[in-house]
């Protein structure tokens, strides 16, 4: 399959590598499109503290299951969530799998979406509505930090708010922001 992967920092080339096999608990996932996210641009430079080469880069994607799914059929299109967590420390065993002790991420610990295929535990795969692109799919992780961010902010509807920083992430802020009644958001870039 072809293959983009991080060989050293600002050394990223394309590849022929094997379609993955999966075990019991993973699904096969034919990459339809993926997004470049900041922590990638860190990967390349070589300062991205766990990224280590070879890496298939790209937690931010979407594409069709293959097989390896339970209950969805190959064809149906998804995304995933990219973070793996052990589900037995402290943290995971009280609800904040999202700051486990020994957090992961598809695309930095372990090979991801900038691939044909990609192998990711089913219980990260998350099926995409029939009546969005497969394009937006690859947008859900991004959006859903915006969305994370404004419920952790405190905002309320009717709230005026201020976002520093204009990039993907500050703009899906402002973005949920408007969506959840912000009648007046304002960027600082």
């Amino acid at each position: 399959m072809k293959s983009i992967v991080y060989n050293s920092a600002q050394n990223v080339g394309f590849e022929q590598k094997a379609v993955p096999e999966i075990e019991s608990g993973e699904v096969l996932i034919k990459v339809a499109y993926v997004g470049v996210c900041g922590s990638d641009m860190n990967i390349y430079q070589g300062v991205h503290p766990r990224a280590k080469a070879p890496l298939v880069m790209g937690h931010e994607f979407s594409g069709t299951i293959v097989k390896g799914h339970p209950t969805l059929q190959p064809g149906t299109p998804v995304t995933v969530y990219p973070l793996l967590s052990c589900g037995k420390c402290e943290p995971c065993l009280n609800v904040y799998a999202h700051v486990c002790n020994t957090l992961r991420l598809i695309g930095i610990d372990c090979d991801g979406g900038m691939a044909e295929y990609v192998k990711v535990p089913v219980d990260k795969v998350l099926e995409i509505p029939a009546k969005l692109s497969l394009k937006l799919g690859a947008f859900i992780e991004p959006l859903a930090v915006g969305v994370h961010a404004v419920r952790r902010s405190g905002y309320k509807p009717g709230d005026r708010a201020l976002v520093f920083g204009a990039g993907p992430i500050g703009m899906c802020v402002a973005a949920c922001l408007k969506y959840f009644g912000c009648p007046n958001v304002i960027l600082i870039e």
